[in-house]
């Protein structure tokens, strides 16, 4: 199976649209991409913030043992 990824540039699919209709599609495509990056950056945030907060709980474990 192969897998390619590559970037998209809405704004310029959009002006070369040849009709209203294809002008739509790739409005609607490119909202849907917005709300995808918002939902992956909130869930990457959620992720470093409890990543950080299990090295501290991890680091508060070690000193208690230490003691």
């Amino acid at each position: 199976m192969r897998l390619v990824l590559r970037e998209i540039d809405f704004p310029l699919k959009i002006m070369m649209s040849r009709s209203r209709n294809e002008r739509d599609k790739w409005v609607k495509r490119m909202e849907v991409a917005l709300e995808d990056k918002e939902v992956a950056d909130r869930e990457r945030e959620e992720i470093e913030r409890l990543e950080l907060e299990l090295e501290e709980a991890q680091k508060k474990k070690l000193e208690a043992e230490k003691k």
